[in-house]
């Protein structure tokens, strides 16, 4: 069996946890769009894991962060697995924002062009408005 080791020191199967990519990630992006790093960024498409002070920053602030072995930085953009310790760690912190009633209509069309796009092989939504 093959398994992945979430930052955090979590182990899970990794079968398990390549299920559960897309949705993760689409979370995610529901949750770092509507934000703008410390530093002024409004790409805040990494998190840094660092227990009790989780949060999404930005690559240049992700850079720099890498520097203290407590920050865990990952990409919330697709190039890395994330596991369920890692997600429940960044809801906690983002908790307000994850819940349902905070969807905007352009968050609605966003999550429509997604799934027309996975459903039928459009990879760049284009005609999600159309289907």
């Amino acid at each position: 069996m093959a398994y992945s080791f979430s930052k955090l020191g979590g182990k899970y199967l990794k079968a398990d946890i390549e299920k559960t990519d897309k949705v993760y990630h689409r979370e995610l992006k529901g949750l770092f769009k509507r934000l703008q790093c410390d530093c002024g960024n409004s790409h805040c498409n990494w998190a840094t894991l660092r227990r009790g002070a989780e949060r999404f920053v930005c690559i240049h602030c992700a850079q720099k962060l890498r520097a203290d072995s407590n920050n865990k930085i990952k990409s919330c953009m697709g190039t890395y697995l994330w596991h369920p310790d890692e997600m429940a760690a960044i809801r906690r912190q983002y908790k307000t924002m994850a819940s349902p009633s905070s969807k905007t209509n352009e968050d609605e069309a966003v999550e429509k062009q997604e799934r027309a796009a996975e459903e039928n092989d459009d990879p760049f939504g284009f005609f999600a408005d159309v289907l």
